[in-house]
């Protein structure tokens, strides 16, 4: 299968095959729930949408049985509104909308449709996320990630990349350490000087 690449990248991603990488680590992504396969097949065949955050990051990890919801990037507002039209055709429910996304659900997947603006890069979404183990994305075939993110995954440990919702820090700290992912000492550090 042609790898589709939907979303440019650049400085020190890491990009390889996801079904090799599933492989190698005796993984399979063929064990998520149906409607979750359905949200990764579906995702994966769009142009201009990847998945980013913390589904890639189970995926990474191996911990598939942890993904609670699947976020959704868009590049532009036409990727968006096909994806839209696509998993309502595929039988998903608008579920929620706040100000920066749009859930939709069939159960048990969640899927959150990332509204907050469009990004024409894998960089930019990465630049958004607050925490470095988070900084995982599935585009296309291709599972992306930047050797910072690779290190603190295996490591456990988390630095801080973005403090702009500081408050909202505070529960996914809380939510990761469940996870077994815990703030290094230069996280405690900035978020301290917050």
């Amino acid at each position: 299968m042609r790898s589709i690449k939907q979303f440019e990248y650049s400085r020190g991603i890491i990009s390889e095959n996801l079904a090799q990488f599933m492989e190698d680590r005796d993984s399979s992504i063929y064990s998520l729930p149906a409607t979750d396969g359905l949200v990764l097949s579906t995702a994966q065949a769009l142009s201009g949408c990847c998945i980013a955050g913390g589904a890639p990051l189970a995926i990474f990890t191996g911990e598939i049985n942890t993904i609670k919801d699947w976020d959704l990037f868009f590049t532009s507002k036409a990727a968006f509104s096909k994806a839209q039209e696509i998993f309502e055709e595929r039988k998903f429910s608008r579920a929620d909308k706040s100000r920066f996304s749009i859930a939709y659900t069939k159960p048990p997947a969640v899927v959150q449709f990332v509204t907050r603006r469009w990004y024409p890069s894998i960089d930019e979404i990465f630049d958004n996320f607050d925490f470095s183990v988070c900084c995982v994305a599935i585009n296309g075939q291709d599972i992306c990630y930047t050797k910072t993110s690779a290190k603190h995954i295996k490591e456990r440990k988390y630095n801080l990349i973005h403090t702009e919702a500081a408050d909202l820090c505070l529960k996914r700290i809380a939510r990761y350490g469940e996870k077994g992912f815990f703030p290094s000492e230069a996280f405690i550090t900035s978020f301290l000087d917050l």
